[in-house]
């Protein structure tokens, strides 16, 4: 016990190169995931350029976000046309209002959601429709 030298390895010449995030620049690996969330809360490609600029200090194009979007509708085509299976013995629907902007318009609109059980017991969401009121 008592004390004792250490020897601190120095980088004074710029040599070490970090492993996660290389030297100056931003992390921006989950961009498309904050992007689609972000669309999906009902924020304006505007609101979402300008949340990012402020969050990372860069801009992003409004065609970018455009084709981060535009990927979710590729994945929501392909499961609106999945095979359902022949039998659910449990179904539930519900309706929740959700404000949706169409053509510069905002309105409040019912989203009725049937889940259904198959006979495993695993969930399943059936769909999903929009309707001007709940009915």
């Amino acid at each position: 016990m008592g004390e004792m030298n250490i020897k601190v390895p120095r980088d004074r010449d710029g040599s070490f190169e970090p492993q996660i995030i290389p030297k100056r620049t931003k992390d921006i690996s989950d961009i498309d995931r904050k992007v689609i969330s972000m669309y999906v809360k009902g924020m304006s490609q505007r609101d979402i350029s300008d949340t990012i600029e402020d969050i990372y200090g860069f801009k992003v194009s409004h065609e970018m976000i455009s084709q981060i979007t535009d990927c979710v509708l590729e994945e929501l085509t392909e499961w609106q046309g999945r095979p359902l299976k022949k039998c659910y013995p449990f179904v539930f629907v519900d309706c929740m209002y959700v404000t949706v902007r169409h053509e510069y318009e905002v309105k409040e609109t019912a989203v009725y959601t049937i889940l259904g059980y198959d006979v495993n017991g695993r969930k399943d969401i059936l769909g999903l429709w929009l309707n001007e009121s709940e009915s």
